[in-house]
C-alpha cells in the first residue's frame, strides 16, 4: 500500500510540474512571437536542448531507465535522438526459461524423451525389449504422452518381446499422444529460446 500511495504522489507530483512547463514553454513562445523579448535574451537551441533534456529526466526517470540514448545530434536540421531499449528483463526471462527447462526435465526422463522422439517421427521406432523400458513407457502412459494402441495394452510388449533377442517396432504396441506431442514441442521451443539467449 505505502508503495502505491508513493507511486500516485510521484505520478501527481509529475502532472503538475508537466503543466507547469508547458505553460512556461507557452507564456516563453507567445512572448517570443509577440516581440517581447529581444533576440539577445533568447534562449539559444543549445541551452532549450539542455533544459528538455534536464526537465524530461527529472520528469521521466523511472520511464527512461529502461533506455539509453545513442546519436544525439544537434544541427541546422534540428535535434534528432535515437533511443535503445536496455534489456533490463532479459537475465530475469533467462531465469524463467531456465525453471521452464527444470520443470519439463523433471516430467519425463532424458530416456523416456528418446521414446517419445521414436514415436513422433516417421518410420519404425525400433527397440529391444527391457524391463527398465517398459517401466518408461508406464510412467509415459501415466502422464497421458502415449498410449497403448491394443487392448491388451502394455502388457503386450512382455506378452510378445520378453525373450529381448530381437529388435521389434515400438508403434506397434503405443503411440504417442497429442500431449506427447505439445510437450516435444514445447521443449524444442525453450531449448531453442535458450540457445538464442545464450547467443546474445
Amino acid at each position: 500500500m505505502a508503495t502505491g500511495t508513493h507511486d500516485d504522489s510521484a505520478s501527481r507530483w509529475r502532472l503538475v510540474v508537466l503543466i507547469g512547463i508547458g505553460l512556461v514553454t507557452l507564456g516563453y513562445t507567445v512572448a517570443v512571437v509577440a516581440g517581447l523579448v529581444d533576440s539577445t535574451n533568447r534562449l539559444s537551441t543549445a541551452e532549450i536542448v539542455l533544459v528538455f533534456v534536464v526537465l524530461t529526466a527529472v520528469l521521466f526517470g523511472g520511464s527512461l531507465s529502461d533506455y539509453s540514448v545513442r546519436n544525439l545530434t544537434l544541427g541546422t536540421a534540428g535535434i534528432s535522438a535515437q533511443f535503445d531499449r536496455i534489456e533490463t528483463r532479459q537475465s530475469a526471462l533467462e531465469s524463467e526459461v531456465r525453471a521452464l527447462q527444470v520443470a519439463l526435465t523433471g516430467l519425463v526422463t532424458k530416456f523416456e524423451v528418446v521414446h517419445l522422439e521414436k514415436l513422433a517421427a516417421d518410420g519404425a521406432a525400433t527397440m529391444r525389449f527391457g524391463e527398465i523400458m517398459v517401466g518408461e513407457l508406464i510412467h509415459l502412459d501415466a502422464m497421458r504422452f502415449v498410449r497403448p494402441t491394443g487392448p491388451r495394452g502394455l502388457n503386450a510388449i512382455r506378452e510378445d518381446q520378453g525373450s529381448g533377442l530381437s529388435d521389434f517396432d515400438l508403434k506397434q504396441y503405443v503411440e504417442i499422444t497429442q500431449e506427447g506431442l505439445e510437450y516435444l514441442a514445447l521443449q524444442a521451443q525453450l531449448s531453442a529460446r535458450s540457445a538464442t539467449a545464450h547467443a546474445h
